[in-house]
């Protein structure tokens, strides 16, 4: 018969006012700890996810996200939400108080940590002017999976500045849509120089138009990838001359001409193709 523990598992789950019931009677305790864990992929894959980067530490959610439990879903009091920290952490808790001051929760069961993905990929790029377009650049690289961002203003950048706390944002939520547990970090450049001396990733690429054919196996047996992605009037001889310098590898990514943003999604993924197929 189910132990106790995992019967609880199996109690009624209410999910965005979605009602699962379970209903097994028997099974072999040598699979309940493999049941366990499918239920667990399950319930997380389901479940609401929150951000808060201390829930080990506070049990109270930020003032965001306490809005959009009380006002935006109306989640009552009981019902279970998963918490992520953008550090590797997560856990289900139990939302334990709905007030005017806020929204406080339990935690429930074990906090499961999950490490960093073996396959380290640096999105370098120069910020787009439009910021809707740099926005959905974030967007779907988090959704595709990247470990960080670099943001190089270079000579022909037509932007000086960003919103780095609005973008950040962007990456949380991206990552909460998509099930991961870890933020992408964000780094700024004022120049190409600045940005060269801290790359010290395994494969420097360089998404390039004047480059015709590929090194065959650059991917083959690395985890740790940058890929540069100029601006919409590409890099000044100068700076290209620099990059190549530093180590960078030209890579096309097209026959035709592809907008930054295009582009910086078909490198991301390109570089998972790669690495899983190499």
């Amino acid at each position: 018969m189910l132990s106790g523990e995992l019967i609880n598992y199996f109690k009624y789950l209410k999910i965005r006012e979605i009602k699962i019931w379970f209903r097994i009677e028997t099974i072999l305790s040598v699979q309940e700890k493999k049941l366990k864990k499918i239920l667990n992929q399950f319930v997380f894959c389901t479940m609401q996810s929150f951000y808060h980067p201390d829930f080990l530490e506070n049990n109270q959610l930020p003032q965001t996200e306490a809005h959009h439990v009380q006002h935006v879903l109306r989640i009552k009091v009981g019902e279970k939400i998963r918490l992520v920290d953008g550090k590797g952490h997560s856990a289900i808790a139990e939302i334990s108080h709905v007030d005017k001051k806020g929204v406080r929760f339990t935690l429930e069961g074990s906090v499961d940590f999950i490490e960093p993905d073996k396959l380290e990929i640096r999105l370098a790029f120069a910020p787009l002017k439009s910021a809707d377009r740099l926005e959905w650049i974030i967007e779907k690289c988090v959704e595709i999976g990247v470990s960080g961002f670099d943001l190089v203003f270079t000579a022909r950048t037509e932007r000086n500045q960003v919103k780095a706390e609005r973008l950040e944002k962007i990456a949380i939520s991206a990552m909460k849509q998509s099930g991961r547990v870890w933020v992408p970090n964000f780094r700024q450049f004022n120049s190409v120089s600045d940005f060269l001396p801290h790359v010290h990733s395994e494969v420097k690429l360089l998404a390039d138009l004047e480059t015709e054919t590929t090194p065959a196996g650059w991917a083959q047996g690395k985890n740790s990838f940058c890929v540069f992605v100029g601006p919409e009037g590409d890099f000044t001889p100068d700076e290209r001359k620099h990059i190549q310098q530093s180590g960078f590898w030209g890579v096309s990514l097209s026959d035709q001409v592809l907008r930054t943003e295009t582009a910086c999604i078909v490198a991301v993924d390109m570089i998972h193709w790669k690495n899983r197929w190499a």
